[in-house]
């Protein structure tokens, strides 16, 4: 405790700490590539799975799943396959196979 009664969250030692007690703000991990955003509903593991403007981003943005389709990006290219609600389509030359 400080003189004028104030508490200083940067000395406190505990042994546990129930997670009931965080309501808000953002929690990170020491070096801040893993976060959860707890007033927005986002977070991000390292880069390779994150939840971010309404869309589950897997590793990298390779994958894509929002409300209306799933979306497969190749490569550092521009050619995808999506899947959605209107069939399976793909952005050019892609052979899709089914079986």
């Amino acid at each position: 405790m400080t003189m004028n009664g104030q508490i200083n969250a940067n000395f406190i030692t505990t042994g546990l700490l129930s997670s009931n007690l965080v309501r808000t703000g953002i929690l990170t991990s020491e070096d801040g590539s893993t976060w959860f955003n707890l007033d927005n509903g986002t977070f991000n593991f390292k880069n390779a799975l994150k939840w971010y403007n309404n869309q589950l981003l897997i590793n990298q943005g390779i994958v894509t799943i929002d409300k209306d389709k799933i979306r497969v990006n190749h490569g550092s290219t521009d050619e995808y396959s999506e899947l959605g609600a209107d069939g399976l389509k793909d952005s050019g030359d892609m052979e899709i196979l089914i079986t």
